[in-house]
């Protein structure tokens, strides 16, 4: 690990706060309190985070949410079909949001999902994401078409 000892399989780094005065699992919870953009978030996790999940969402006064836990960590895909099989109406649009990354600038994130909507709304997959700054073979690309609707 390469946050040890502070980061640790009973507390990752999704739950220190390394950025700020909250953890970035708070700062993504914080990042969609703008009731008129989201829903009461629902938060997949490992069936051993559940108390650090309740007791960080409860320190945010978050007491509208869903948590589904996985019995054991699959990644990313089956974590969002769960997502989607909580789903009450199926037609609503979902934000998939990781928690690692720092969005520094909280109004241009929230311009970006709003400019994003009409999209969304017509069945598209919207992405957001950075142009990388080096290879990392940890991660996939998303390579931008030409078919593209520019940058926000």
């Amino acid at each position: 690990m390469r946050l040890w000892p502070l980061s640790t399989a009973e507390r990752p780094k999704k739950f220190l706060n390394l950025a700020g005065s909250f953890s970035l699992f708070q700062q993504t919870i914080e990042r969609c309190k703008n009731k008129e953009l989201f829903a009461a978030p629902t938060v997949v996790s490992g069936a051993s985070h559940a108390k650090l999940v309740t007791n960080q969402l409860g320190e945010m006064n978050t007491d509208s949410f869903k948590l589904i836990l996985e019995p054991c960590a699959r990644n990313t895909s089956p974590a969002i079909a769960l997502a989607v099989l909580a789903c009450e109406n199926p037609r609503d649009i979902m934000l998939v949001m990781p928690i690692d990354p720092v969005i520094l600038d909280g109004p241009a994130f929230l311009q970006a999902v709003r400019q994003s909507l009409p999209l969304a709304k017509t069945e598209w997959l919207v992405t957001f994401g950075l142009a990388p700054a080096g290879p990392e073979t940890g991660y996939g690309y998303i390579q931008q078409g030409s078919g593209n609707f520019g940058e926000l």
